[in-house]
């Protein structure tokens, strides 16, 4: 019969925590991006805001050629005029 025998050394896993500390190069990573994030999502806000206010003067322009320059030019035949002459 064999026996076993409990060893008398101790065994450690890990080194026990100090404070954390956080290096300089992670933290200023992690700032560039969160500022190139901010910049592109306001450029790209910029951009839309842009195209809405060029959407909006297209459309004010329409409005405004087929209800104010339309009025001023004679109205058209009806059709069938220069058939029927009435």
């Amino acid at each position: 019969m064999t026996e076993f025998h409990r060893s008398s050394a101790r065994v450690t896993l890990a080194p026990s925590p100090g404070p954390m500390h956080m290096g300089l190069k992670p933290l200023l990573i992690v700032t560039f991006a969160g500022l190139v994030l901010i910049a592109l999502s306001s450029a790209f806000l910029l951009g839309l805001a842009v195209v809405g206010l060029l959407a909006l003067v297209v459309g004010g322009f329409e409005v405004f050629r087929r209800h104010v320059l339309r009025a001023r030019l004679p109205a058209k035949p009806p059709a069938g005029y220069l058939i029927t002459g009435r």
